[in-house]
Order: C-alpha cells, then structure tokens, then sequence
C-alpha cells in the first residue's frame, strides 16, 4: 500500500509581554479590544515554526468575524518579554479601556512546569524570558472590565490551578471577570502540527479545535443553540468532543458569558471539512464506530489514528487510512457517512486514540478535524471518588472532582442533599480523558441543573461509572456549600 507523509506534531509551551503609560476611558460605548502574543523561536527551547505565528493569523481571523466588531487588535511575534514589559505591552493594547469593556488575549507559546506552577516563555530566538503565570494572572486583574484569556501552551492548566493532582489545587483569588480557557491541564502537554515541503504550514491542536468550534470556516460548530451566541460554555462543551490531545481547562465553569457574535442568517464560508459528528466515540469489544462530516470542496482525504503507549502519544508510527470512495483517490463534496472498526485480538483490548480527518495535498497532510476515541474494557475495577472539599460560592470557588480508575470509561454524577435528594447533574454520560493523573480531574461551579447556586448546607456525591458492560457506582464523602 502507498504510503503516505506522516504529519509531524510537536509538543509547545509558552510566553510574556511589556510597558508603557496608560489611561482609562469613562465613555459609556462598549469596546472590543484584543492582544495576540506568539513566539515560535526559542534559545532553549524546539522551535515550533511556523505553529505560533499560523495560530496568530487564525485566531486574528476568528475575532474578525464577530459582528460587534473590535475597536483593535494588537500583535506580537516573536518578543522576549520579561513581567514587566508584559505588563507595559498589556496596558498599551488595552489603552483607554473601561469597565464594561472586553479585552481578549490570545498567547501561543513554550510553558514549563517548574515544580511550584506554570511559567510561561516569551523569546525573540535568543533571549528566553520566563514570567509565571500568577504574574500574568495578577496583571488581568489591574485591567478594567472583563478580560478573556485563551492560553495554548504546555502546563496552561496551571494558571487556574486546573488539571493539577487534587492536592495542589487552590480556588483562592480568582477572579470572574477573568475568563480563561487553556489547552491543556497543568501537567499536561499541549500539541502543535506542522507540514510542507513546499510551504511550511502549521497550528497548535487547540486551534485546530477553535477554528472548528468559534471559526467560519467550521460553521462555528460550538453554537449548540445555533443563536448567533457562542458562550464559554458552550465552547468548553464542544472542546471536550474537538480537542484530542489534551484536555481543555476553563474558569469559570460554564459560564454564560458571551465569547463570540456571527451572524446566524448568513450561511458561513466553511473550510474544506465541517460538522464533524461521531454516533459515539467509545469502542466496545467487538463494536464499530460511526461518523459522518461535510466535505466542502473536491478534495484528497485521509483518516489518522493515533495511539497511546505509556501515556504518550504515538505521533511518529500514526495509522492512516486513505478514503478511496468508490475507488477514487478525490471526493466529492457532500455530507460522508463512515465506519471504524477496531481490530479484533485475543485480548481485552481498553485504550485511548486520535481520530483526525486530514487533507492529503502535494505540501504534506493538513489536519481538518479531530476526535478523542475510547477502547472500554468490559472487567470491573476499584474506583474511588473524592473532592478538594468545602467551596464557598460567594467567593467563586469550585469543586474539583477526582475519579480514580485505570481504564478509559463513561460516567455521570449527580449531588445529593443529606436527605438523599439529586439536587445536581453536573455531569451526564462523560467519557474520561489521558489525564496524566491516575483518573480523571473535573470540575463543579456548585450550581443546579437550572445554573441556581445550590443552597448552604452539606451534600454527597455519587458516580455511576460504565466500562463496557460493567457499570459500577460509587460515592464520595460530604461536603460543605457556603
């Protein structure tokens, strides 16, 4: 069989700003205002060329389509920024702002896990400056109004204390008028793609996912409601289902908060593939997959499998499976109805795997879309659930949630009062993700099914747990609203 040019993906991490006077405006008018940070060359870091600066030119065009339209957006690339001249850069993008106003950052970069948090890298390609994220965080809460942060680098988790092991997370200090959605979690890695031969072409996974979800060329498939709206929850959703290879993190939790404006009455101008759509993603010993998506334009496809070993991905020994529709190496477009079925074998096969749809061009593989695929294993073992404890709503706090277990699976936890009433479903038929952390790591804003504050008192928690045809139910000790 004709073998094809594997896609090459790297690992990324992350970046700083800097300073100058500022000024705040006390007009009434509401303003957009956005900052987007990329750095792709390092002195001690892989250079992720030409990922950043594609992630840069993306998320520039994603804001561009907002009908409220952005009174600016600023740039920078490639930049060594220590804290203080982050901070300087950070003042003068926003200058003028108020409260009532919006200010969105987007950072493409190197991060480190330095064994007490998340620095994030910002270079020039020769002078690598560190800035820890709290930095980064505290000068946020200087900026008035609102502020948005999309964090794609490595360990971004870190910065919300979100995708850490349960006893290193902090709900003190934040702050619900910084929104932050990250990449990954704080121990986990974030990915970038690149190809070409004649052309080097790249992004990160997490654009990827946001071209697909908030992106014209996606047919902004993360407005579930399909209203024109594209809240954080709503993208945090789509996240679960459009990023692979990390697990997205998010503060607030779903939120209401409106990240994105189309308009719902012009059909959008979608790029080769859209409306991705999986029947389920979770592969039963002996079951198939089913899948369909738009192909938008003739054009070559190819599906890409790639697997777990060790808790690392398989980037460099990928599956790739060319669609030859009825024997055609080009297809048409149209909506694809497809089928994925997992190889049969002796063993209990359980696991995790990348599905991308890719483009097979003359430059190399281009990556359209991507899914987070799950082998269950139909045996039962321990599961242990526990919580970070107390949370104190008024303070907006959070409950983190851990599930311990070893094999890929489904759950669903519902909240119940001392009486034994469900009070709360935050969390109905999830598939859990390779956290890197024995388990999974989720996350509960103490809200109802309704999104009320769930009144002060004491509560429980139970999980219903599915691995194939093993279901298993479990329950936590109490906890404390405030």
């Amino acid at each position: 069989m004709k073998r094809i040019l594997a896609l090459s993906i790297m690992a990324l991490i992350l970046l700083p700003v800097f300073s100058f006077a500022h000024a705040y405006s006390t007009s009434d008018e509401s303003t957009l205002r956005a900052l987007i940070i990329a750095c792709d060359e390092f002195a001690s870091q892989n250079s992720t060329a030409p990922s950043a600066e594609g992630n840069a030119l993306c998320i520039r065009d994603i804001l561009s389509k907002d009908i409220r339209g952005f009174g600016a957006v600023s740039t920078i690339i490639n930049h060594s920024l220590d804290a203080q001249k982050l901070r300087s850069a950070i003042f003068e993008a926003f200058e003028g702002v108020k409260e009532g106003d919006t200010s969105y950052i987007y950072i493409s970069t190197h991060g480190e896990y330095n064994g007490k948090g998340l620095e994030i890298i910002f270079s020039d390609g020769a002078d690598d400056k560190r800035v820890p994220s709290l930095e980064l965080y505290s000068i946020l809460k200087e900026i008035p109004g609102v502020k948005v942060l999309m964090l794609d680098c490595c360990y971004s988790g870190g910065i919300i204390h979100k995708g850490v092991p349960l006893r290193k997370y902090v709900t003190q200090g934040m702050d619900s008028n910084i929104k932050v959605i990250t990449s990954a979690g704080g121990f986990e890695q974030s990915y970038n793609w690149s190809s070409g031969h004649l052309k080097k072409q790249g992004t990160s996974h997490f654009m990827l996912a946001l071209l697909q979800g908030i992106g014209e060329m996606g047919g902004y498939m993360a407005d579930f409601n399909k209203d024109g709206d594209i809240t954080i929850a709503e993208l945090q959703g789509f996240l679960r289902q459009g990023l692979a290879s990390s697990t997205a993190q998010v503060y607030p939790e779903k939120d209401s908060f409106v990240l994105l404006s189309y308009d719902k009455y012009t059909s959008p101008e979608k790029g080769i593939v859209s409306d991705l759509v999986f029947d389920s993603t979770v592969f039963i010993k002996g079951s198939s997959i089913d899948f369909s998506y738009t192909l938008n334009r003739k054009s070559r496809i190819a599906y890409q499998i790639i697997t777990a070993k060790d808790g690392a991905w398989q980037f460099d020994t990928p599956q790739l499976i060319e669609d030859m529709e009825y024997g055609s190496a080009i297809l048409w477009p149209g909506r694809k109805h497809k089928t994925l079925e997992l190889g049969t074998t002796d063993d209990d096969t359980y696991g995790y795997a990348l599905f991308f749809i890719v483009a097979v061009e003359e430059n190399g593989l281009i990556p359209l879309a991507s899914a987070l695929l799950q082998a269950q294993s139909g045996e039962y073992e321990a599961i242990r659930l526990q919580h970070s404890g107390n949370i104190r709503l008024k303070l907006n706090e959070e409950l983190a949630i851990y599930i311990a277990h070893k094999k890929p699976m489904s759950y669903s936890i519902s909240v119940r009062n001392m009486q034994g009433d469900i009070v709360a479903t935050p969390f109905i038929d999830e598939k859990s993700r390779p956290q890197r952390l024995g388990g999974t790591l989720i996350y509960w804003n103490g809200s109802d099914s309704m999104g009320r504050p769930l009144q002060r008192g004491s509560y429980t928690m139970q999980a219903e747990i599915r691995m194939g045809g093993a279901y298993i139910n479990v329950f936590s000790g109490s906890f404390y609203v405030y």
